[in-house]
C-alpha cells in the first residue's frame, strides 16, 4: 500500500518557513514514508500515538501519524 501524505496546518507553515535545501530533505524523506511509514529509523510513541523520524542528514525532525487500514499519512509537525 502507498499512503498519501497530508499536512496539518502547523506542519505546513513550518515547512514553508524552511529553506529550499531543508524542504528538499523533508520531501525526500516523505517520499520514503509514504511507501513504508514504519520503516527503519522511525520511532513510535505509544503515549501520543505518533511516529517520528529525521531526514537523511538528521537536520529535520518529522512527527506524523498513520493507520495501517487508512491510506493517509498526516504530517503533524516539523522541527
Amino acid at each position: 500500500m502507498q499512503w498519501v501524505a497530508t499536512w496539518a496546518e502547523v506542519a505546513l507553515d513550518q515547512y514553508l518557513a524552511m529553506g529550499s535545501v531543508q524542504q528538499a530533505l523533508i520531501d525526500s524523506r516523505l517520499g520514503e514514508l509514504v511507501r513504508a511509514p514504519d520503516s527503519e529509523g522511525c520511532r513510535y510513541d505509544q503515549g501520543s500515538d505518533t511516529w517520528s523520524t529525521t531526514d537523511a542528514q538528521a537536520a529535520g525532525f518529522i512527527v506524523y501519524t498513520f493507520r495501517q487500514a487508512s491510506p493517509r499519512l498526516v504530517v503533524l509537525r516539523l522541527v
